[in-house]
């Protein structure tokens, strides 16, 4: 089985980089993505430099917190407010004119913010899974394919989320459907995409043999501090060593097939 634990929210803020710090240097994570619009960008950028971490950061797309780097986006009330921020949730199944010229120029911005800073970027994905609408995902293809990324984050297809809608059915199948047009592009690199909860669950419901040494899975983590100081998933809400039970972390390798080497775990 090919594993990648990848670590989201990289470049958030200060603590959110200490918690993805001390998860590579422990080796609990295989890779992680940047948000190039956050206060804590350029550190997370000056810790994977120092770290040698180049060949395990992504970019974690940003269209739904804070503020874009570029003008134009601001301009569209389908993505920001009044005050020229992002919109916090957004549905996109089709983009005018002028939103995709406006998206493409911002995610266009986000990559060469990061790679102007030294990342090569490893692949693509984005906060709140903004690229599984339609008219994003189509943005996300044309700008990865012309900027040579070869590696979009397929959509969460994963117990806990499916009971999250109510029409989960429906819901699934449209996630299907977008994660075949990035299997189509060459986009799409692996075949599940698991919260830790999930990935452990699926073991014990279905079997082992729904991950067998042909699957690819993504899981993904985002590394906090609970109260106390301990090292948590801020999703799950328990010690990242315990999410990651059962989970063959060391094992794991990033977009790029490189697994952490001792100088970086």
């Amino acid at each position: 089985m090919r594993l990648i634990v990848n670590a989201d929210d990289f470049g958030l803020d200060t603590t959110t980089n200490a918690g993805v710090l001390i998860a590579f240097n422990q080796g609990l994570i295989s890779s992680s993505t940047i948000m190039a619009n956050m206060p804590g960008f350029e550190e997370a950028c000056e810790i994977a430099r120092e770290r040698k971490l180049l060949q395990h950061i992504g970019i974690h797309a940003v269209f739904t917190a804070g503020l874009p780097i570029t003008e134009r986006i601001r301009r569209e009330p389908s993505f920001c407010d009044s005050d020229g921020r992002f919109r916090s949730r957004q549905m996109h199944f089709c983009l005018s004119n002028s939103e995709f010229d406006a998206c493409a120029e911002e995610i266009e911005a986000q990559i060469k913010l990061c790679r102007g800073n030294g990342l090569p970027l490893t692949h693509i994905d984005s906060h709140h899974y903004i690229h599984e609408w339609w008219g994003i995902a189509t943005v996300f293809m044309h700008v990865a394919r012309y900027h040579g990324i070869k590696g979009i984050r397929i959509t969460p297809k994963g117990i806990k989320d499916i009971h999250r809608y109510k029409y989960r059915r429906l819901k699934n199948a449209y996630r299907h459907i977008v994660d075949w047009r990035l299997r189509r592009g060459g986009f799409a690199k692996t075949d599940l995409l698991l919260m830790p909860g999930e990935y452990t669950a699926r073991l014990r419901s279905r079997g082992s043999s729904q991950l067998n040494e042909h699957t690819a899975v993504e899981v993904i983590v985002h590394p906090g501090f609970s109260d106390d100081g301990e090292l948590i998933d801020a999703l799950e809400r328990q010690a990242l060593t315990k999410c990651l039970a059962g989970i063959p972390v060391s094992e794991a390798v990033s977009y790029t097939g490189a697994i952490l080497g001792p100088e970086q775990a």
